[in-house]
């Protein structure tokens, strides 16, 4: 008992105890009170601001109206996002940062970004409206001004159709566009209303505001509202009795009514006799009008009758009134007997003064009096009419980026919104004027203040305003920085990373310094690593709840990088302005119809201004250029006959830089786009030709390359390929091969032939070459390995597999496997044929068929389905097979199908071994006729064509990726023996591609042929460890060409330029004329067309004679230097160079 008792008295003490000591047991959570600035610097005032705070899970939120406020916040981790919006709730600013929460009161300043961008108006007149200057009506101020609930109206003022307005620091989202032409308001007399106008085009767009970007918009303004006023074919004054008065209005399917006198007011039908008395008054009341329009103005005409003794009064067109630009006036007169006589000086004319013979040009404000006088009358009254010419002022220059703080790396570029101004200025503030620098391109400044001075000039317009800009101009940042699109659903960003790429993560915990990033722009955040040249990162969001890497492993770069909130990596700013991109469509090319009309596009930010030629001229300095908008259709062909052609050469321009753009189009009896005969392909290896993506390489292969090529660089060298004159592209093998070994990376052992093998990039990337391939004009074309296969080849996406071994397979049980794999591709990236490799192996050398028949009758078939659903492209379905034998045997497994079509085209290897034995050497010293052979020899190789079916379109190249390049072929030959060092290499390289220029049928160029590449230290086979099947796999080089490489090029291109336009060369028959030891000729006839081909292959000029009777013509031209031979006794003498190629034209 005495025990129990303790027990209750123990716990009353322990329970009065605790109750006691709550206060002091219970843990306090503890906040702290975050005091938040906002600040802004544009002038926009917001009505509130609404702020949220998020740690975690945990949401605060607060609005305030002053740019000050406090909130309290458990301590932690927060990120502090801010929206700024006005008193119709448009969003005006936005900011965020993040802090960590302590004890302490802390506070954070948030700078607000403003919520704006730029854009740039364009106003075409897509409309009837067609006033010419001088007359009534006539256009002479476009106003536009931007609208949006809550804002200042903007207004901005033009003068021409196709001058651009430049509206600058727009809130983000819809903006109302109203675009008001307008012409000066007349008094009823058709006398102007000084600083008064009437608006007659009137159109309102709603467009989008992108923050951050600088947008291009072209407005076609195609409402007309009002009528423009009748105009009579005499104006008011003196007339003769019987005078006829025409009216008209210039606005379509208007009518005109009048009242004369006080008579009835009367539909206008035919002319009105203007017939009285002498002294007699005559007024005639004019309106037009059109349903749907107001009204025109009502005009008064005055007239007084004189008597036929006296002359009527000279008339005047137009009348005086003030002008923005210089005037033609016309003067006529109602008697057509009538001389007309006038000064300019203000005095009174007689019959003494200058007689009128033609339009009197006014440039600056003149009075024009004059009198009329026919034979057996008295001289009309003076009439007097003032002309103010009061010139329109060039667009006061845009200066971009505008005033602030830069580095040295900065481009800085300058716009007028008048077409055609020129730009000039200064960067030590001085005034400019036209001795200044002129603006041709985006400049830097060195560091320092600077201020940049601007006016623009144009011919005809007054000189515009100074525009200026004020700049602090520093160094750049040395070191890394790493941009970042914080993903969506992510309340922050950080990084986590290894600043050196060693091992040794600078990042210790989350949400902290160093991981911090500051905001860059909206959505975007940035860090900056100095002194490193590589870094390894990740993101989060503060936590390890949300992480990006690079598909599960750590980004590293060694250069500056912007990755998207997808993971993506690029290496230039993804929204930054670039050059302006010029195509056309059609993009140039063949046409047999009368016209063709293409589509001028040029896309871009910034864009200052385009403009085109079509008659050779440049296009940025040219007297003869014509400006044009994006999407502006021109017409070709008026004029042109079968096998003219006619270039569009487009020039472009923004802050960025400068571009240029030609588009060729060649008319032809029946359209020949589809003719293989006129192909100019260009093989690359893709795992040597360039590297375009530093995270897709390969880095093993055979050959001397680095084997770091992929698809990206093919896509950056398209402009470089397309300069070449060619027209096609062939890619090596680009399927999985599911591997990283050399032969891996040939392509030609695939393993997954529907999927792109990711060294060399993604279906993506392949989508983006063949389209861009596309857009210049070049057809592409796939290498199809239909014989052999790496093993374990996955199935097709219908479940289809190749049957037999791997190398090679077994027919017909691949068959409909390989049918798939054609097809596929064709719809899947619209490619226009394939390249077949080793293409025996699907024939009667390895199978009981030749199946290529059947393969292309799937192709045929495809294509035809294509061209009948209007496809632009992957409807040619071109396949040339590589059967690297006799012509015998090409013929028996490439062309014949058991007497039918087997493959319509196969690589001509007897006339390559052929040319090459003439020029240089084949691979193989020891057979004979190797090398030193003559020029005869060539005539062997083409008569080895007899062998083939009369389909058969040969394909001529010169080297593949498994031949010796020429020019170590050169090195080689025992006769030769010499390198880049001798002329002669040089020479040997132009006469083997006039020879190539001068085939009928598709030809094909190596990539590097033509700059004339070779391996250096290479010679024979085993040589620095290369090989013959292999040594021709080097670097792509499509920049920093020497003297000797420029040359070369650019005459290749002349020849592929000259092929593509002359069908004699690439479809005429050939007639062979000479086959000598040093010289060979044939003539080439396509229709009425004669070109003569001769090529000397000694090193000594040589006199070669052509009877003109074999030739026809009266006189021969030079195709290149338009030397003319005229026969002499029944003869054509050619005075032909050492190791050169020409072309004659027989006319």
């Amino acid at each position: 008992m005495e025990i129990l008792k303790k027990i209750w008295l123990l716990m009353i003490f322990v329970l009065v105890f605790f109750s006691c000591s709550v206060p002091s047991l219970i843990v306090e959570k503890k906040y702290s009170t975050l005091r938040i600035n906002l600040e802004s610097v544009r002038g926009w005032t917001p009505a509130k601001y609404e702020i949220e705070a998020k740690s975690g899970d945990l949401v605060k939120t607060a609005v305030c109206t002053s740019n000050s406020t406090s909130m309290n916040l458990d301590l932690g981790l927060w990120n502090i996002n801010v929206i700024a919006k006005d008193s119709n709730e448009n969003i005006i600013y936005q900011g965020n940062a993040s802090i960590n929460l302590s004890l302490q009161t802390e506070s954070v300043t948030i700078p607000l970004l403003e919520e704006s961008g730029n854009c740039k108006i364009i106003i075409n007149n897509e409309s009837a409206y067609s006033i010419q200057s001088g007359k009534p009506a006539f256009i002479e101020k476009i106003v536009i001004t931007a609208n949006r609930l809550g804002f200042d109206s903007i207004v901005k003022e033009l003068t021409n159709f196709s001058d651009t307005a430049i509206f600058a620091g727009l809130a983000g989202g819809n903006w109302d566009f109203l675009v008001e032409c307008k012409a000066k308001s007349l008094n009823d007399d058709y006398t102007e209303q000084t600083g008064f106008y009437t608006t007659y085009l009137k159109n309102t767009m709603t467009k989008s505001i992108v923050t951050g970007k600088v947008q291009n918009f072209i407005f076609g303004i195609t409402t007309q509202t009002k009528v423009t006023p009748v105009i009579a074919s005499v104006a008011s004054g003196n007339v003769s009795s019987g005078t006829s008065l025409v009216l008209t209005c210039d606005t379509p399917l208007s009518s005109i009514k009048y009242q004369k006198n006080n008579d009835a007011t009367a539909d206008y039908t035919t002319p009105i006799s203007l017939a009285g008395n002498n002294g007699d008054v005559i007024t005639i009341k004019v309106i037009g009008s059109k349903n749907g329009l107001e009204s025109s103005i009502i005009n008064k005409l005055t007239y007084q009758i004189i008597a036929n003794t006296v002359t009527p009064e000279p008339q005047f067109s137009p009348i005086g009134g003030t002008y923005n630009s210089p005037q033609l006036v016309t003067l006529s007169c109602s008697d057509i007997n009538a001389s007309i006589y006038y000064t300019v000086d203000g005095v009174a004319p007689t019959i003494g003064n200058t007689k009128y013979s033609t339009p009197i040009q006014i440039n600056t404000t003149t009075i024009i009096k004059a009198i009329a006088k026919s034979d057996g009358k008295d001289p009309s009254g003076v009439v007097s009419q003032t002309y103010t010419i009061n010139m329109s002022k060039v667009s006061t220059p845009v200066i971009l980026p505008q005033t602030g703080s830069y580095d040295t790396t900065t481009d800085f570029s300058l716009s007028s919104g008048t077409a055609g101004a020129l730009i000039y200025y200064t960067i030590d503030g001085a005034t400019p004027t036209k001795n200044s620098t002129l603006y041709t391109a985006p400049f830097k400044l060195t560091a320092g203040s600077k201020t940049i001075k601007a006016i623009a000039v144009k011919e005809g317009y007054l000189d515009s305003d100074v525009g200026v800009g004020s700049y602090t101009i520093t160094e750049p940042f040395t070191g890394i920085i790493i941009y970042f699109e914080k993903p969506d659903s992510w309340s922050n960003a950080f990084i986590w990373f290894d600043k050196d790429s060693n091992g040794v993560w600078e990042t210790t915990a989350l949400g902290v310094t160093p991981g911090d990033m500051v905001n860059y722009r909206t959505g975007w955040y940035k860090k900056e690593v100095s002194n490193t040249a590589s870094i390894t990162f990740l993101f989060n969001d503060g936590t390890w709840n949300n992480k990006l890497n690079d598909s599960g492993k750590d980004f590293v770069t060694t250069k500056t990088i912007w990755i998207t909130k997808t993971g993506s990596k690029l290496f230039s700013d993804p929204i930054a302005p670039q050059v302006p991109v010029l195509n056309t469509n059609p993009a140039g090319g063949y046409f047999s119809s009368a016209t063709v009309s293409v589509t001028l596009i040029v896309t871009g930010t910034n864009i200052v201004s385009s403009s085109y030629t079509l008659d050779g001229t440049d296009p940025k300095t040219s007297g003869t250029a014509i400006n044009f908008t994006n999407g502006q259709i021109i017409t070709i062909g008026s004029g042109m006959n079968a096998g003219d052609s006619k270039t569009v050469k487009m020039y472009s321009t923004n802050n960025v830089g400068e571009v240029f753009k030609d588009f060729t189009f060649i008319k032809v009896d029946s359209t020949q786009t589809t003719d293989v005969d006129n192909l100019r392909l260009y093989q690359v290896m893709v795992e040597s030709f360039q590297d375009g993506d530093p995270y897709r390489d390969y880095n093993t292969g055979y050959g001397p390359s680095n084997h770091k090529g992929d698809i990206r660089g093919i896509i950056n060298a398209l402009d470089y390929i397309k300069s070449l004159g060619v027209n096609a592209l062939w890619l090596t093998p680009i399927f999985d091969s599911d591997g990283t070994g050399a032969l891996d990376a040939t392509g030609y052992f695939c393993r997954d032939y529907f999927t792109i093998d990711p060294k060399f990039g993604s279906l993506d990337d392949a989508k983006e070459l063949v389209q861009k391939a596309h857009q210049k004009g070049l057809y592409v074309f796939l290498d199809g390995v239909f014989g052999h296969h790496k093993g374990w080849v996955k199935p097709s996406p219908t479940g289809k597999t190749p049957s037999g071994g791997s190398d090679p397979v077994s027919y017909p049980g691949s068959l409909d496997f390989y049918k798939e794999v054609a097809t596929y591709w064709i719809d899947t990236l619209e490619i226009d044929g394939w390249r077949l490799d080793q293409a025996y192996q699907v024939s009667t050398r390895n199978q009981d068929k030749n199946y290529w028949q059947d393969i292309r009758t799937v192709v045929d078939a495809k294509c035809l389905e294509r061209k009948n659903a209007g496809k632009e492209w992957g409807k040619l379905g071109y396949m040339v097979g590589e059967i690297w034998d006799s012509e015998t045997n090409i013929q028996k497994w490439g062309y014949d199908a058991a007497g039918d079509k087997g493959l319509e085209s196969c690589f001509d290897f007897p006339l390559r071994y052929s040319l090459v034995q003439v020029l240089a050497t084949q691979e193989e010293l020891g057979q004979s006729g190797a090398y030193n052979q003559p020029a005869s020899k060539l005539v062997q190789g083409y008569n080895t064509h007899s062998n083939y079916s009369s389909f058969a379109h040969p394909n001529l190249m010169l080297t593949n990726h498994d031949l010796v390049r020429f020019g170590d072929l050169i090195q080689r030959s025992p006769s030769l023996g010499y390198g880049k060092e001798n002329p002669d290499y040089w020479k040997r390289h132009k006469a083997a591609f006039s020879f190539m220029a001068a085939y009928t049928g598709p030809i094909t160029i190596y990539y590097g042929d033509e700059i004339g590449d070779e391996v250096p230290n290479f010679k024979n086979k085993g040589d620095s460890g290369f090989y013959d099947d292999n040594v021709s796999r080097s670097n792509g080089q499509i920049t920093n060409f020497d003297t000797n490489q420029t040359d070369l090029k650019n005459y290749v291109t002349q020849l592929m330029n000259y092929r593509a336009t002359h069908r004699a060369l690439w479809d005429g028959a050939r007639t062979n004329l000479l086959g000598t030891a040093t010289i060979y000729a044939d003539l080439k006839i396509y229709d009425t067309e004669k070109i003569i081909y001769i090529l000397n292959t000694s090193t000594t000029t040589e006199n070669v004679n052509i009877p003109q009777a074999s030739v026809g013509g009266t006189k021969l031209t030079e195709a290149f230097t338009n030397t003319v031979i005229q026969p002499v006794s029944g003869n054509y003498t050619v005075s032909a160079s050492g190791l050169s190629g020409s072309f004659f034209v027989v006319e």
